[in-house]
């Protein structure tokens, strides 16, 4: 197994344990909520988002000081969310999101 492939499934564990946890929120309009309500996370855009819909995603997440990463297509990130779509996927657990954020080449400080 190559180390993308690694890292690729190291992500999708994690996607699963906010699953299981139930600190996350999948679609934009429940990822905005939570920001707004002051959860800090980290946000995942699926690599295969439209550009519009990346660049408003990216636009509020930025207004809000929230860390956004793109690392898997939708497919995969529905897979692993369980669902049968899921572009936007925001993780609010302190240290899923620190691993996601770490994992995915953020570092360990996210908000």
């Amino acid at each position: 197994m190559d180390r993308e492939e690694e890292r690729r499934r190291r992500i999708v564990t994690l996607v699963r344990f906010a699953v299981r946890t139930g600190r996350f929120v999948a679609g934009e309009t429940g990822a905005r909520i939570a920001v707004r309500r002051g959860k800090a996370g980290v946000l995942l855009l699926a690599a295969d988002i439209a550009p519009a819909k990346a660049e408003r995603i990216r636009a509020w997440a930025a207004e809000a000081s929230v860390a956004v990463f793109s690392a898997l297509d939708g497919g995969a990130l529905a897979e692993a969310a369980g669902r049968g779509r899921c572009d936007v996927f925001f993780v609010h657990d302190p240290s899923l999101a620190r691993s996601l954020s770490i994992e995915l080449g953020g570092g360990g400080g996210f908000c």
